[in-house]
């Protein structure tokens, strides 16, 4: 949307073709339905697309702060929470309905429920021909196209990867796109007793036994493995991991604020002063989870008699607390807020994200090989890489700003 606005803006007359009933169906989604929008500590570092002169040199042209002011004219108040930007009536509706309302006050025509079945190039005329896949209708002509369809995760409609197929079909390489930000599916998931628990935990992420990354944060267990802030994190490694049938696990440190040694004496010292361990456990940890790591330990049915045994016990205890390890089956693809992967950035210019394979294609969004953290930087990768190929494809067949 945001693409089309700022071709319309130029004067360039322009044709959006949405696959669904309405537009902006994902927006809606975000942020638990608040729409955490943008963020003022954009870097190029929390983004994943390993080349960060390419982000850079999009960002700089459309920013948090013009992101801000963008919203600010369609009558949408920002509310900083810390580093995040939200609506201030804490709705994503509030966005979406922002980018409607001026695409209709700019008049650009949008077609709904409409699959595009080709896209084909008439180099005697330099002219693009899409196929609407309509019925005794002719097919569109136009002199530039801007493919912001999306990545190939979610339920969302329209997430179906439609853009990789046009991309490949154009020549572009596609780096193969696996779902992020989203919960992890577990192998025999031993925590399922404490489902709905959430606490502090840090995730160390092994791929073929090397430490590939760590997260701290939020982690919420579920019924079928774990979810949070921290595990959407980590979910990116995980499911390329999958994907490409590499060894993965999880280690799952439930105290990070505490080093073994540390914890170990604090347990210690107070089982000394005569405290049963079960409730040291449940000072620490939720109860449901204290239980889950109490019958993992068969402390109920332990009989230790001397400081030997003890310590030794303790060691087992540091060790669950602090070096969980699950190991994921999957990573919820039909939850997932981003897709990694997707046309290949060298392929682009990364002035303008206009096709170095097929010039008068431009590419925005999701669709390009380009995924951050959580935190709005997703959102702000769609805003800066929408405005950057909406003005740049104005250009190239003749509008200015």
């Amino acid at each position: 949307m945001i693409a089309a606005i700022t071709a319309a803006k130029t004067g360039a007359s322009v044709l959006v073709f949405e696959t669904n009933s309405d537009l902006g169906h994902k927006i809606l989604a975000t942020g638990n339905g608040k729409c955490n929008f943008t963020n003022s500590d954009i870097n190029a570092k929390a983004y994943h697309d390993y080349n960060y002169d390419f982000f850079e040199s999009i960002y700089c042209q459309f920013d948090h702060k013009k992101t801000i002011e963008f919203f600010k004219q369609l009558g949408v108040w920002p509310d900083a929470k810390g580093d995040l930007y939200y609506p201030r009536n804490m709705e994503a509706s509030s966005i979406r309905n922002s980018l409607v309302n001026e695409l209709n006050r700019l008049n650009v025509d949008v077609i709904f429920e409409r699959k595009i079945k080709d896209i084909t190039y008439d180099e005697k005329d330099s002219i693009f021909i899409i196929d609407n896949n309509i019925k005794n209708r002719e097919a569109v002509i136009c002199k530039a196209i801007i493919i912001a369809t999306g990545g190939n995760v979610s339920k969302i409609p329209g997430s179906n990867g439609d853009g990789f197929y046009y991309a490949s079909k154009l020549g572009h390489n596609i780096i193969q796109p696996n779902p992020a930000l989203s919960k992890i599916i577990l192998k025999d998931n031993k925590l399922k007793s404490a489902s709905g628990v959430r606490c502090k935990c840090k995730i160390d992420t092994f791929i073929n036994n090397k430490l590939k990354e760590s997260h701290n944060g939020e982690l919420q267990i579920t019924t079928e493995g774990i979810s949070g802030i921290v595990v959407f994190q980590s979910s990116r490694e995980i499911a390329k991991a999958i994907n490409r049938k590499l060894d993965n696990y999880l280690v799952l440190d439930f105290i990070p604020e505490y080093s073994k040694i540390d914890l170990k004496n604090i347990i210690e010292d107070k089982i000394n002063l005569g405290f049963d361990l079960s409730d040291v456990l449940k000072g620490l940890l939720p109860n449901k989870l204290s239980d889950v790591f109490l019958k993992e330990l068969n402390y109920y049915n332990k009989n230790i008699s001397n400081n030997e045994e003890l310590s030794l016990f303790l060691e087992n205890v540091i060790s669950i607390l602090k070096e969980y390890k699950v190991i994921p089956s999957s990573v919820d693809k039909d939850i997932a807020q981003v897709t990694t992967g997707g046309v290949d950035v060298t392929e682009l210019d990364c002035n303008t994200l206009e096709s170095k394979i097929m010039p008068g294609i431009y590419f925005a969004g999701e669709v390009v090989d380009v995924d951050g953290i959580c935190g709005g930087y997703n959102l702000q990768w769609a805003w800066s890489s929408g405005y950057v190929a909406g003005l740049h494809a104005a250009k190239s067949i003749g509008f200015n700003d």
